[in-house]
C-alpha cells in the first residue's frame, strides 16, 4: 500500500485495502449481529454495552472512506428498501438512506474542514442535549451524518491499531453489507414477528 493524496480528502489515504479499516468493520458488523441477537432474546445488557458500539462505529468509518460519490450508494439505499419491507424491525431502510445521502453531504462538505467540523459540533450538540435517539428507539439522522463528518476529519493513523485484529474479522469487514443483510434476514426467518 502507498500513501498518496486524495483530492477532496483531508489528509493522505492509503490506496488499496487497508486491513485496519476491514477489521474495524467487521467488529462493527459483529457488534450489531449482537445488538440484533440480544433484541430477539431481551438481554439488555448486551444491547446496552456492545451494541451500542455498532452504529456509531460503523458510520465514523463510513464517514472516513467517503472519497467519491458513486452507485454503490445506490446499491445501499436498494438494500435498505429491500430489508424495510423483509424486516421492518430494523429500520434499515431509513438508516441506510441515512448512511448514503449522509455520505453525500460529508462528500461536499469534505473540501472544507470547517464546515465538516461545524456539521459534528452539530451533532455533539444533539447528542449531549438527549437527541442522539429518535422516535422507536431509532438514532438521530442528523447525529449519524455527524459522526461521518467526524470520520471524515480522522486521519488514517488514528485506525492504524487494529490492523493486528483477527483475520476473521477482517473478512466480514470486506463485505459489511452482505453480513448485515445476512444476519438480518437469517434473524428475520427464525423470528418472524420481530
Amino acid at each position: 500500500m502507498t500513501m498518496t493524496e486524495v483530492p477532496g480528502r483531508v489528509g493522505p489515504a492509503l490506496v488499496g485495502r487497508d486491513r485496519s479499516l476491514d477489521v474495524l468493520r467487521g467488529l462493527a458488523i459483529v457488534c450489531m449481529m449482537v445488538d440484533h441477537l440480544a433484541l430477539w432474546l431481551d438481554v439488555t445488557e448486551l444491547r446496552l454495552t456492545v451494541g451500542r458500539v455498532a452504529m456509531p462505529l460503523f458510520f465514523v468509518l463510513g464517514g472516513h472512506l467517503v472519497t467519491r460519490i458513486g452507485p454503490r450508494l445506490l446499491v445501499v439505499v436498494g438494500v435498505g428498501v429491500g430489508l424495510q419491507l423483509l424486516a421492518p424491525w430494523t429500520g434499515a431502510g431509513p438508516l441506510l438512506a441515512t448512511f448514503a445521502s449522509g455520505a453525500v453531504v460529508v462528500h461536499l462538505l469534505g473540501r472544507w474542514p470547517a464546515a465538516l467540523a461545524a456539521l459534528v459540533a452539530y451533532g455533539l450538540m444533539l447528542g449531549a442535549n438527549g437527541f442522539a435517539s429518535a422516535a422507536g428507539g431509532m438514532y438521530e439522522p442528523a447525529c449519524l451524518v455527524a459522526l461521518m463528518g467526524l470520520g471524515r476529519l480522522l486521519p488514517r493513523s488514528v485506525f492504524a491499531g487494529a490492523a493486528g485484529g483477527p483475520r476473521w474479522l477482517a473478512a466480514i469487514g470486506r463485505r459489511p453489507l452482505i453480513w448485515y443483510a445476512g444476519h438480518v434476514l437469517v434473524l428475520t426467518a427464525l423470528v418472524p414477528m420481530m
